[in-house]
């Protein structure tokens, strides 16, 4: 696997039905991700934050999901990414939840639909 500044990465969750765990690669073996696993609604455990990719990872294999189109493409994914990180008021902290609320995976492809 190689991972690139920007790149979409994943771990399984162990909890089967195929599900997985993803986050943003930023480089020197950190990701940010939003880490909302709690079963409760409006927790504030279920929060945007940065993790070692040993954090990160559990224990589990990584897989990258997709890597930035360029550079510049790249760049912006990390700037967004760090963006609603530092925002403690993003739409994702304290909104966990498959069906009503936001997961992992809408944070990551928020950070890639960023404009070039």
């Amino acid at each position: 696997m190689k991972l690139t500044y920007g790149s979409e990465i994943q771990r399984e969750t162990g909890i089967g039905f195929g599900s997985v765990h993803t986050g943003i690669y930023i480089g020197n073996n950190k990701v940010i991700h939003f880490d909302g696993e709690s079963s409760s609604a409006n927790s504030k455990s279920d929060i945007v934050k940065e993790s070692t990719l040993e954090e990160f990872s559990e224990g589990k294999n990584l897989i990258v999901r997709e890597n930035p189109r360029d550079d510049e493409h790249a760049r912006r994914i990390v700037k967004r990414a760090k963006k609603i990180m530092k925002d403690e008021n993003n739409k994702y902290n304290g909104n966990y939840g498959l069906v009503f609320g936001k997961h992992c995976q809408d944070f990551t492809k928020d950070c890639y639909e960023v404009e070039l």
